[in-house]
């Protein structure tokens, strides 16, 4: 059903404002309508910062274009701190989908 999706961080790399979130965004494209199910897993630098797993499902009624974004904020951070992590979207149903995709993000907070 799916023609192609993949998953991207913003921002993903060199100096960023850490009061402001990082956004990873699933786009996911059909071929016929349908529904996927898909489930966000944060690694676990995420994980220990309090960001947990979440459920989502797209419904498509025509072949088009659809995007799901998981925001994550990081507290707690000092000016000149590295901050990286990572998330990755697996794709659990229809069968002939599934699979994983995700991105990092490596920031230095200014």
């Amino acid at each position: 059903m799916l023609g192609g999706w993949g998953v991207n961080a913003a921002p993903r790399s060199d100096a960023a404002d850490c009061s402001q979130p990082i956004v990873f965004t699933l786009s996911a494209a059909a071929q016929r309508p349908g529904t996927v199910e898909y489930t966000w897993h944060p690694d676990d630098r995420l994980i220990a910062r309090g960001v947990q797993d979440r459920a989502g499902t797209m419904t498509f009624t025509t072949t088009n274009e659809q995007h799901d974004e998981f925001t994550v904020q990081l507290t707690g951070t000092q000016a000149g701190e590295r901050v990286p992590g990572g998330m990755t979207v697996e794709v659990t149903s229809p069968d002939a989908n599934r699979g994983t995709s995700g991105d990092i993000f490596d920031i230095t907070c200014t």
